[in-house]
Order: C-alpha cells, then structure tokens, then sequence
C-alpha cells in the first residue's frame, strides 16, 4: 500500500512539476550543509555532470568511514526529521540505496546517461548515512545536496 502511493506520488511530482524560477540558472549542484560528523568529520556528498538529457554525471560520498555500508536517500522534498542524533533532510525518501564505502572513505556513484523527460528545474535531493562507531548512535550523516535538472 505504501509503495503503491509513493509510486503515484512520484508519477504526479515528475508529471506536474512546475520549473522554479531562477531554478535552472543556478546550476545544477548545491550544498545545503548539515550532517553528522564520524571518524574523519562530516561525510561530504558531492554532484558532478549537467543533469540535462543524455549527459554523463556522478554522486561522491567522501570523508566518509572506511569499508562501512552506506545508505542514500534520494527524495522530491527537503523535510527534516530527527535520525539518529540528527536530521535526516532528504526526506521523505523517494528510494534508498545500499552501497559500501572503499578502505579510503569514499565511494563514486556514476551515470552515463542522465533521463530524458523530467521537466528542467525539477529538484532532487541525496544525504547519505553512513556507518560509523565514532559517530552519535553509530551513524554519521552527509551534507545534504541538491541536484537541479537543466534543460
């Protein structure tokens, strides 16, 4: 039941979205900060590529802890809710992802080819979290970013 009204709720966002103004002249990537620190400080998530059509691109998480599993949260909206001694701000999460960071920390998600049809000023948002002894309640949170689709 859940899964079937988050399908729709994703099909009605990407259908109707409406271009923010100002939106796509910013640029396709943006720290909006936040996290919570781990071994080595916060887990910083960074965004590489156009995101227009047909153009390659990556997500990095890095400063993360080593060899640790790692989930990321793609979403729609920016809603922060408490998680794990923190705020969890890609939220509510769209579609999780389970990976695992290399012995140096860091791990690259990478794309040869970005969608065609999702309306340019469209805003997703990623915060991974991050497994990590150090860090309050065991998990460490990136950044928050937020990616914007150019035409």
């Amino acid at each position: 039941m859940l899964r079937n009204t988050c399908l729709s709720l994703f099909a009605v966002l990407v259908l109707s979205a409406t271009p923010l103004a100002g939106a796509a002249d910013a640029g396709p990537w943006t720290d909006l900060g936040g996290g919570i620190a781990g071994v080595t400080g916060i887990p910083v998530l960074a965004g590489q590529g156009a995101l227009s059509a047909g153009t390659p691109g990556d997500i990095t998480l890095s400063s993360a802890a080593p060899s640790a599993p790692c989930l990321l949260f793609f979403s729609f909206l920016e809603v922060g809710v408490p998680f794990k001694g923190g705020t969890l701000s890609a939220y509510p999460p769209l579609a999780t992802f389970l990976f695992s960071t290399n012995p140096a920390g860091s791990v690259t998600l990478p794309w040869s080819t970005w969608p065609a049809g999702l309306p340019a000023g469209l805003e997703l948002f990623f915060q991974t979290a991050v497994a990590d002894t150090t860090a309050v309640q065991n998990v460490a949170l990136s950044n928050l970013l937020r990616g914007v689709i150019q035409p």
